[in-house]
């Protein structure tokens, strides 16, 4: 087992949506990361490392070089297009983080990518040492299913959240839920035609998203999935509301953002 990453090395981090498996993206919001002094970044799912073939190994390579050439490491959920098998197999560091590991340059290893899973809880201290709480919740369902091949680029059964997702995750207390799919009360505008029953298969994990965000009452929620950047408020009774912050998709402006872990504001 390997060591736990250490906390941020700063107050801040960037929050990013789905990449995938987009080299030419990954290195410039990576880039821009490093620019900023900011030596973390958080990625909400449709990575694409590890993906079958040589691809998406390539992928995982020039990723792992390019964090360390920058000083940079990442941390992510699950989407519905990711190798679930693969992740469900990585070695875990001592904090319970899936730990992705490919050859360094020269000799060695690198592993700065990091996979949360689903249900699983950290937490970074800010300045004063007070700790923020991460919760981990990725997952969805994939809609274009017709167009993919099971075990090649399609994980039936275990890509969308499930109610023991939920269990792993509990009820305690989050300040911020890293998600793929978006809770259901926050989903936004789509011009996408989806057939009926696979709406509702879809709702599901929303369903369940929903359910959790009841439950731990986080200030943010982070999700990707939507390829589109929108900001909404869900409603608590006798509590604050939760800002949810959809993502945009890879080449998009509204990928990412910095998230200020001092006083949870977004920018």
């Amino acid at each position: 087992m390997v060591d736990e990453i250490e906390p941020p090395g700063g107050s801040r981090v960037v929050v990013a949506g789905d990449w995938h498996g987009n080299t030419v993206w990954a290195m410039h919001v990576i880039e821009r990361t490093a620019a900023l002094g900011i030596d973390t970044i958080i990625q909400l799912g449709d990575l694409g490392v590890l993906w079958p073939g040589d691809v998406g190994n390539t992928f995982t390579f020039k990723l792992q070089r390019h964090l360390a050439k920058h000083g940079v490491r990442l941390v992510f959920v699950d989407g519905n297009h990711d190798n679930h098998i693969a992740l469900r197999a990585l070695p875990r560091d001592s904090g319970g983080f899936g730990v992705v590991r490919t050859k360094a340059k020269g000799g060695g290893r690198l592993e700065l990518i990091r996979w949360a899973p689903r249900g699983h809880r950290w937490a970074w201290p800010r300045t004063d040492g007070v700790l923020v709480r991460f919760g981990a919740l990725g997952g969805a369902f994939s809609i274009d299913y017709h167009h993919r091949t099971v075990g090649r680029n399609w994980w039936p059964g275990i890509e969308e959240v499930q109610a023991e997702d939920l269990s792993a995750l509990g009820p305690d207390p989050l300040d911020v839920l890293l998600a793929h799919d978006c809770p259901t009360g926050a989903v936004p505008a789509s011009t996408m035609v989806i057939d009926y029953d696979d709406d509702l298969r879809s709702q599901r994990s929303r369903d369940l998203l929903r359910t959790a965000v009841d439950a731990t009452r986080p200030r943010l929620v982070f999700a990707g999935h939507w390829h589109q950047r929108s900001v909404c408020e869900l409603e608590h009774d006798g509590a604050h509301p939760t800002v949810v912050h959809m993502m945009g998709m890879d080449g998009q402006r509204g990928n990412w953002a910095v998230l200020d872990l001092e006083t949870l504001q977004v920018g």
